[in-house]
């Protein structure tokens, strides 16, 4: 008895001191009724209630439960909509029709009017990549157009046509510009007729553009740190692993401005912050058991009406918290205890001929365990080595039983191989020599006969066993970021609602089928052939 009371003071005085200087955070989850916990956008209605974009489907939160919109929806007299799963964007404020929320979904862009209750879809073309809110109407980027719809008499216009190689990424705008986030830099477009385009950073890939309250602009790009812009000088922020003095990861997802001042920022690894008014930088990275985040890695931040800023999450669900009411502390998130998979989601499973399972986790590496649940291995990404694992997010595995390999697939350390009897790794990304052959993000790996098939962003590869030797498959494989083979060779992949079916051996057969009733194809699970496949 006594050491259950002394437990509970122990805890009651832990909870005491955190409270006085930990920033609290809220949550909402697939728990509280989200429809999926990875939220890539989030806004606010009219009506004060909040929006969140997530991998499958539109969600609205009005402070006591949560509603959710995805695939094929009632629309009233118009009967069924299609509206997709996957939200992209959400602009919502700023708008000379403040009924409506605007929202990109699987690369279409669509309107909800809060009134009514009806969704329309504003273009037919998809292919839609950013948009902005811009003197009350939407600007919205199509292939390598930008387009400004206007909100009044809802027509379209192009606005703006750039290189036709041209991919958006991102639109902000301020009172002089339009800027213009792209894989290859920044297109900065004066609206005024006089002046001339002109291009920042060529060659970096941005993945988003702020401009805070003080006319500066923030630069995240999706690989390669972070970039500020003060009276048209540019200064690339250093790579701080402890956050003092810097970014704790080079990729930078989102920026928000809280009521100080003071400009919040997402990252791979974690949500930072930096001080206006003492020009430092700090990680805010409290344990989950102390009101922290429920996962590090952060897409999308928003501030509400109240001043509340609210944390999109990969797999975490949506966190919100007031930045003027607490203090921050500073904890390690545990990244550095190699025996705990804190925060990380567990992916595939392979046994190997031992016995033994490998296990992928999204965000803490590859771990292997014995039939007695005895930690075997325990591989992480170390900065700077080329002889160990690539990167920590592990987006797949596979285990070649012949070789005994197992060849890891992750986002933004490319392929790696590990060969388990000689404890050594071969990384393709920095040990390959040949241009033929997948970048950096691997989506899926399978092994088919001698060979390893490979999606990527680049396509779908064969990796030969025997000679090492890459081969690029054609480009109606796509980049199959989902896919299984069947015993007859045959790839099975999606595009939205419909599932390709093409051989290996002989790509030009393929049969497209349609599964529009289902709704999108968002994993197979397995398939013998197209009478037996088990689909999500």
């Amino acid at each position: 008895m006594m050491r259950k009371l002394f437990f509970i003071l122990f805890i009651l005085l832990i909870l005491t001191t955190i409270k006085s200087n930990a920033q609290y955070f809220q949550n909402l989850s697939v728990g509280n009724g989200l429809s999926q916990p990875s939220v890539m956008a989030i806004g606010q209605d009219t009506l004060g209630r909040m929006w969140f974009g997530t991998r499958e489907g539109l969600n609205v939160y009005d402070g006591g439960k949560i509603k959710y919109y995805k695939g094929e929806v009632d629309n009233g007299k118009d009967g069924k909509l299609w509206i997709g799963n996957s939200i992209s964007s959400i602009v919502s404020e700023n708008l000379v029709d403040g009924n409506k929320v605007y929202f990109i979904s699987d690369f279409f862009l669509y309107a909800y009017d809060v009134q009514t209750e009806l969704f329309c879809k504003i273009d037919n073309r998809g292919k839609v990549t950013a948009m902005t809110a811009y003197k009350g109407n939407i600007l919205y980027a199509q292939r390598n157009n930008i387009f400004l719809y206007d909100l009044k008499t809802h027509k379209k216009s192009i606005y703006k046509i750039l290189p036709e190689s041209t991919s958006v990424n991102v639109i902000e705008v301020d009172r002089d510009n339009m800027y213009v986030g792209t894989t290859d830099g920044i297109i900065i477009s004066p609206f005024g007729a006089l002046w001339e385009e002109q291009y920042l950073l060529p060659g970096e890939d941005i993945y988003r553009i702020y401009e805070d309250s003080k006319h500066n602009l923030w630069i995240g790009t999706r690989m390669n740190g972070l970039y500020r812009r003060v009276n048209d000088r540019i200064e690339k922020i250093p790579l701080c692993p402890n956050g003092i003095n810097g970014i704790i990861d080079p990729q930078i997802r989102e920026f928000v401005e809280d009521d100080d001042g003071n400009i919040w920022f997402g990252t791979f690894m974690g949500l930072q912050k930096y001080d206006i008014k003492n020009h430092t930088y700090a990680a805010v990275n409290i344990p989950q058991y102390a009101g922290g985040l429920n996962h590090p890695s952060i897409f999308s931040l928003f501030k509400d009406r109240q001043g509340n800023i609210w944390a999109g999450s990969y797999f975490g669900g949506v966190n919100y918290f007031n930045p003027t009411r607490n203090s921050v502390i500073h904890y390690d998130y545990q990244a550095k205890d190699l025996s705990s998979l804190y925060y990380s989601y567990i992916g595939e499973m392979i046994m190997d001929k031992r016995g033994n399972l490998w296990i992928s986790t999204d965000g803490g590496g590859v771990s292997c365990i014995d039939r007695g649940w005895r930690t075997v291995e325990q591989f992480t990404a170390t900065p700077l080595s080329r002889h160990g694992l690539p990167h920590n997010n592990v987006k797949s595995m596979c285990y070649d039983m012949d070789n005994d390999m197992l060849y890891i697939g992750t986002h933004l350390g490319g392929l790696s191989r590990y060969d388990i009897k000689k404890k050594t790794f071969y990384n393709y990304s920095t040990d390959y020599k040949s241009p033929v052959m997948p970048g950096r993000i691997i989506h899926h790996v399978k092994k088919w006969k001698n060979k390893i098939v490979v999606s990527s962003r680049e396509g779908v590869f064969l990796l030969d066993t025997r000679s090492n030797r890459f081969t690029h498959l054609p480009d109606c494989f796509g980049e199959a970021m989902i896919f299984d083979i069947d015993k007859n060779g045959t790839f099975y992949t999606t595009s939205g609602n419909n599932i390709k079916a093409i051989s290996l051996d002989t790509p030009h057969k393929q049969e497209i089928i349609s599964l529009h009733a289902l709704g999108e194809v968002s994993h197979i699970l397995s398939v013998d052939n197209l009478n037996s496949a088990t689909l999500l």
